[in-house]
C-alpha cells in the first residue's frame, strides 16, 4: 500500500507530529502503562548494569523513553529519522541516531513502540535490529492490532497496516527471533477503535478530540487494564505486546 503520509528513506518527515503531542498530552496513563510492559517484558527488573543503554526504535517525541527514564532510571538510547523530532529528543538529552546503520555497537535490549506499523519493509527492519543485539538479547515489540480496525485515521497518521497477531509472530521468527510471549494489549481499546471507525464512515471525520483522549485514558483504559490482566488480553485488544529473544 502506497500511503503518501509515511516515513520513508525518501521522506524523513512523520506526518503525525500533531497526534503525537496529543497523545502524549493526553494519554498519561497510557503511556505510563504501555512504558511498564516494556519494562517487564525487557526484564528490566533483572537488570544488575542499569548504566547499560537501552535502545529505543523510533522514539518520536521521547514519551516512553522519557518515561523509562525517569521512573525506571534507564538509559534510553533513540534511534529516529524525523530531523524535527531528533531536535526535541535533543533537548530531551537523550542520545539519539538518525539510523540503524550509524550504531557500531550492541545492545542487549531494543524496545520499539508503535513504529514498525509505519515501516512498508517491516521484516527488513527487524532484522536490521536483530544485527545489533547481542546474542540472546531482548527485543520488545509494540503495534497496533487487528486489520479490521484500519481506518482513514491510520492512513492519515502514516500507516501501512495494523498487525494480526500471527503475522507479527511470523515476521518476528523470521527475522531471528524465538518468540518469549505475544499478546493483546488494551482490550477494551478494541470496542473504542471499532466505534470509532464507524464513526469516521458516518460523519467522514477522523479528528481526535483532546477532551475524548483524557476522557478515554482516565475512565476507559483503567477498566481495560483491568480485562487485560484477568484474561482479555488472550482474545483481543487494540495493540499487540509481543517479547523475543535473538537466536540467529
Amino acid at each position: 500500500m502506497n500511503n503518501k503520509y509515511s516515513q520513508s528513506n525518501s521522506n524523513l518527515n512523520y506526518s503525525g507530529v500533531t497526534e503525537l503531542i496529543n497523545f502524549e498530552i493526553g494519554l498519561k496513563n497510557y503511556n505510563n502503562h504501555t512504558a511498564k510492559l516494556i519494562y517487564k517484558s525487557i526484564h528490566s527488573e533483572k537488570i544488575k548494569d542499569k548504566s547499560s543503554a537501552i535502545i529505543d526504535f523510533g522514539a518520536g517525541i521521547g514519551t516512553i523513553a522519557e518515561i523509562l527514564r525517569d521512573n525506571y532510571q534507564l538509559i534510553i538510547e533513540c534511534i529516529e529519522i524525523d530531523s524535527s523530532l531528533i531536535g526535541v529528543l535533543s533537548k530531551k538529552n537523550f542520545k539519539t541516531f538518525s539510523n540503524i546503520e550509524k550504531i557500531n555497537r550492541e545492545y542487549r535490549y531494543i524496545y520499539t513502540s508503535n513504529v514498525l506499523e509505519h515501516i512498508e519493509d517491516d521484516l527488513g527492519t527487524l532484522k536490521k535490529l536483530n544485527n545489533i543485539l547481542e546474542s540472546q538479547g531482548r527485543i520488545v515489540i509494540y503495534v497496533p492490532a487487528n486489520p479490521i480496525l484500519f481506518s482513514d485515521f491510520d492512513y492519515r497518521v502514516g500507516h501501512f497496516r495494523r498487525y494480526q497477531r500471527k503475522e507479527l509472530v511470523k515476521i518476528a521468527k523470521e527475522a531471528g527471533f524465538t518468540i518469549e510471549k505475544c499478546t493483546y494489549s488494551d482490550s477494551l481499546g478494541f470496542l473504542a477503535a471499532l466505534l470509532f471507525k464507524v464513526k469516521i464512515k458516518v460523519f467522514k471525520n477522523s479528528d481526535v478530540s483532546q477532551k475524548s483522549l483524557e476522557f478515554y485514558d482516565k475512565f476507559v483504559y483503567p477498566i481495560s487494564k483491568i480485562l487485560d490482566f484477568i484474561g482479555f488480553k488472550f482474545l483481543f485488544g487494540k495493540n499487540i505486546l509481543l517479547s523475543g529473544i535473538k537466536t540467529k
